[in-house]
C-alpha cells in the first residue's frame, strides 16, 4: 500500500512508554514510514497544528484529563491509536474525545510484548489513515469543483442572452431591455405595454381561488409554477410560437418557469390585448400544436407605462397583479 517514496509521518506520543514503543516501533513500520516524537500533548498539539501527522499512537499515560484530548475531537483529525492498560469504555466516560476520536485501542502490556499485534493493528490504522487522506482530498476536488460550477453559472448568466433550447431572451436580459425601453418611453414620451403570459397544461383553474404568481420584478427570481409544468420541449416550442406571432421590433423573453414577458414599444393596452388574443390563437390551437405535445392553456397580464407606473418595478407589478386577475376570469384568461 505505501511505497519508498511514500513519506508518511506516525507521532509517537508514548509517556512513560515512549522508549519501548519507539523500539518496537522501529521494526514494523511500513516502508515509508518516518517516526516523529512528542513528549507531551502541547507538543502533540504543536504537530498537528503546524504539520499534521498521518497517524497518532498515544500512550494514556501522557493524560489523566481526557478533556485534555478535546482539540483532538474535531472530525476527519488524524486516526489514534491508543494504547492503555484501562478499558475505552472507561477512558470514554464523559469525555467527547475519547468517543470521538480514538480509532482503534489496545492494552499497553499486550502491545509491547506482542509486536505482532500491535504490527497488524498499525497497519489497520495507516489503511484508516490513507482512506481518509483520500477523502480529504476527494472534499477538496469536489469543493473546487463545485465553486467551478457556481462561477460558470454566474458567467452564463450574466452573459447568455438567450434560454437554451429556446429563441428569446433569458429574464435578465429582457429586463435589461425593459430598461432600456422605459427609458426611451420616458424620454419621447411614446406608449410601452407590457405582457407578462403564464402557459400550462391543462384546463384553465376554476375561479374561486387564483394562483399566486410570486413577485419577480424587483430581485428577478421566478414567478410561481401554475398547472402542471411545462418541459423542455414544450417550452421550446412556446417560445417560437410567441416569435412568431409578434412584432418585428417586440421584445420577448423568459419570465419564471412556464412563463414569459413581452415588451411592446409604441402599444397601448387594447393593442396589446389584441396581440395577446393572437398570441393565445396560436398556443392554444390544436392545429398549431405539434404531435404529441399535450393542450396548454395561457393567460394574461397587461401593464401599460403612466404616470402611475412610471419604474420597472411598478409597471412589472401592476402586470403580475393583472395576470393574477387573468388567472381567475377561465372565458377570458386576459386582464388590463
Amino acid at each position: 500500500m505505501f511505497s519508498d517514496s511514500d513519506r508518511r509521518h506516525v507521532l509517537l506520543a508514548g509517556g512513560t512508554a515512549q522508549e519501548p514503543l519507539r523500539e518496537v516501533l522501529a521494526g514494523i513500520l511500513p516502508p515509508g514510514w518516518e517516526v516523529v516524537e512528542a513528549e507531551s500533548l502541547t507538543q502533540v498539539r504543536f504537530w498537528q497544528q503546524m504539520h499534521p501527522c498521518d497517524l497518532l499512537l498515544l500512550d494514556s499515560s501522557l493524560t489523566t484529563e481526557p478533556d485534555d484530548l478535546n482539540f483532538l475531537a474535531a472530525p476527519r483529525q488524524t486516526p489514534i491509536l491508543l494504547l492503555s492498560n484501562v478499558g475505552l469504555d472507561v477512558l470514554a466516560d464523559g469525555s467527547r474525545a475519547w468517543q470521538t476520536s480514538v480509532s482503534h485501542w489496545l492494552p499497553r502490556q499486550l502491545a509491547l510484548s506482542h509486536p505482532p499485534l500491535l504490527a497488524e493493528v498499525f497497519r489497520q490504522v495507516a489503511r484508516l489513515a490513507d482512506l481518509q487522506q483520500k477523502l480529504r482530498q476527494a472534499e477538496e476536488s469536489l469543493t473546487q469543483c463545485r465553486h467551478q460550477v457556481n462561477r460558470l453559472v454566474e458567467l452564463l448568466w450574466q452573459a447568455v442572452p438567450l434560454e437554451p433550447n429556446s429563441v428569446w431572451l433569458t429574464q435578465r436580459h429582457a429586463l435589461e431591455r425593459l430598461h432600456e425601453e422605459l427609458t426611451r418611453s420616458q424620454r419621447h414620451g411614446e406608449p410601452l405595454t407590457v405582457v407578462l403570459g403564464e402557459v400550462f397544461k391543462g384546463l384553465p383553474p376554476a375561479a374561486a381561488s387564483p394562483p399566486t404568481v410570486a413577485r419577480g420584478a424587483s430581485s428577478e427570481t421566478a414567478p410561481a409554477t401554475v398547472g402542471a409544468p411545462v418541459d423542455s420541449d414544450l417550452a421550446a416550442w412556446m417560445a417560437q410560437q410567441v416569435n412568431r406571432n409578434k412584432r418585428r421590433h417586440d421584445v420577448a423573453g423568459q419570465y419564471g418557469p412556464n412563463g414569459f414577458i413581452l415588451l411592446l414599444p409604441h402599444t397601448s393596452a387594447p393593442g396589446a390585448a389584441d396581440c395577446c388574443r393572437r398570441l393565445r390563437q396560436g398556443l392554444e390551437s390544436p392545429g398549431e400544436r405539434p404531435e404529441g405535445f399535450p393542450p396548454v392553456r395561457v393567460c394574461f397580464g397587461i401593464a401599460s407605462y403612466s404616470s402611475t407606473t412610471p419604474t420597472i418595478n411598478s409597471l412589472l407589478s401592476r402586470a403580475e397583479e393583472r395576470l393574477e386577475a387573468a388567472l381567475a376570469r377561465p372565458e377570458e384568461r386576459l386582464a388590463w
